[in-house]
């Protein structure tokens, strides 16, 4: 949040240039007046009460002669006479003597998403990019909980809680599920702000404490639905088995997901747009993906009396196990209590085995994310009559000719708890190699997401070309694949 206090001498220079500059790109295609506005400079009616002056976070008052200047935003709302998304997405700018924000409005920030009065993310246009400008600040918080994880677990159990190799693995499925962001904008929340301007059936109060506890039950409630329906569709399950490939079971695995989920993740949220303002929705939304980020771990074993409301990382173990008993359980995000309602609960019982049922034993992200497609693609064509075909498609992965919608639970295959993850034995330097290059590509993604607003579309295209083969040669590389030297050298030479 910025402060919108300002001297008097600096707030004359201010409206002077912001007036002046809005007056040369309006030029004499000025919009007609609203009714009820007078005309003139924007800036003339831009001046906030002294009385709402103040930082956006605290909304504490410091009083200059006429009041601020309004930020840049809120000219530039003006100018273009558009909607504000906040108050609820709706609210238009009104005229001198009422603020488009009441004192208390909080300045809220989750996993680096950020609403905050007085900033340019106030505009539904510009969520996604100020979503990636502020992303690189979350990661050396995700760094600092991992580094966490690692000690407590060595300290406890006297040994690491993951592998290099997979490590890098879910960090490059990670950052490959997140490229996307660079070139389009958030599919959520574009679809979810259309659905509230165009078909909204009545507007909830912002900022009644009821709507928030409203928005936070619905937003787990069809997060909810959509997990448990990506396990029992087939093509669905496509996309979301890249978070389950891993066979460890760490906050890096948090990390480890599909670019292809966020594609139909969207329609689950819609029903909310008719009534609940996009500001609260997008919230909510970063909350509940942050909540999910510590249950996965081993490190926290049981929460008492709060494993009957919370998702907790027991909860979650049973989740990513492929025991028969773990098969399609526990899918609540924040919450467990819609698996305890619908009949999907399952409490930890067993040691839990992580993984899929059939290990895809690869490192490769490209293979990762695409294989499970090119699987249902031969079933599609190979198996015979066309309510077959559409069986393979949008019933569950287990299905089969004759079989029930989700397949025949015997099928699963059994769990000894002697078996051994997929580790390919790799020299030491090439490990050390790795984690160092990996860095340097970490480095080159968080400055792209920093910057991307002021890169050339080409400069873009070929910094993200570099990602994803330099991702892809660290797969190989951590297979001990023989083919690696023709994919690392295309990697180094691209880099310089």
């Amino acid at each position: 949040a910025v402060s919108l206090q300002q001297t008097p001498q600096r707030q004359g220079e201010t409206n002077r240039g912001r007036g002046a500059g809005l007056q040369a790109r309006a030029g004499a295609a000025a919009v007609p007046p609203r009714s009820g506005h007078t005309g003139g400079p924007p800036s003339a009616h831009l001046r906030w009460p002294q009385s709402r002056v103040g930082t956006a976070r605290s909304g504490r008052g410091h009083g200059t002669h006429g009041g601020p200047a309004a930020p840049s935003s809120l000219l530039r709302a003006v100018a273009r006479r558009e909607l504000l998304p906040h108050g609820g997405g709706g609210a238009r700018l009104r005229r001198e003597g009422e603020s488009p924000l009441p004192s208390s409005f909080p300045a809220a920030s989750f996993a680096g998403f950020s609403l905050c009065p007085g900033t340019t993310c106030l505009f539904p246009e510009d969520w996604g990019r100020c979503d990636l400008k502020r992303a690189p600040k979350s990661i050396p918080f995700f760094i600092a909980f991992i580094v966490l994880e690692f000690a407590v677990s060595w300290v406890q159990q006297h040994k690491l809680p993951g592998r290099i190799n997979d490590g890098i693995s879910s960090l490059s499925l990670g950052i490959l599920s997140r490229l996307p962001d660079v070139l389009f904008r958030s599919v959520d929340l574009v679809s979810y702000i259309y659905v509230w301007n165009n078909y909204k059936l009545f507007e909830l109060p912002w900022d009644s404490p009821w709507t928030w506890y409203l928005t936070f039950l619905g937003v787990d409630f069809a997060y909810y639905w959509f997990h448990r329906i990506s396990h029992e569709v087939n093509i669905l399950w496509a996309a979301h088995q890249v978070h389950h490939s891993s066979e460890d079971y760490n906050l890096f695995t948090a990390l480890r997901q599909s670019f292809l989920q966020r594609y139909t993740s969207w329609m689950f949220n819609l029903p909310m747009a008719l009534f609940i303002p996009p500001s609260v929705f997008a919230v909510h939304l970063q909350f509940n993906l942050l909540y999910q980020f510590w249950i996965h771990t081993e490190v926290v074993t049981n929460i008492g009396p709060l494993e009957w409301i919370l998702n907790t990382p027991s909860h979650h173990r049973v989740h990513h196990g492929r025991n028969p008993y773990c098969i399609d359980k526990n899918y609540g995000g924040t919450l467990i209590i819609w698996d305890r309602i619908f009949g999907t609960f399952e409490a930890e019982d067993a040691k839990v085995v992580y993984g899929l049922t059939h290990p895809v034993n690869s490192f490769e992200p490209i293979l990762l994310q695409l294989r499970p497609l090119a699987h249902i693609w031969n079933t599609f064509w190979a198996t015979p009559g066309f309510w077959n075909k559409l069986s393979v498609i949008f019933k569950g992965p287990g299905w089969g000719p004759g079989k029930p919608r989700l397949g025949l639970p015997e099928e699963i295959p059994a769990v000894t708890g002697n078996e051994v993850p997929f580790n390919p034995s790799v020299p030491v330097y090439l490990n050390c190699y790795a984690v160092v290059h990996f860095a340097v590509v970490m480095e080159l993604y968080i400055d792209l997401l920093a910057t991307v607003t002021t890169l050339s579309q080409e400069n873009i295209l070929l910094r993200i070309g570099i990602i994803i083969l330099s991702l892809t040669s660290f797969g190989f590389l951590m297979e001990n694949r023989q083919d690696i030297k023709h994919v690392f050298f295309s990697s180094l030479i691209l880099h310089f």
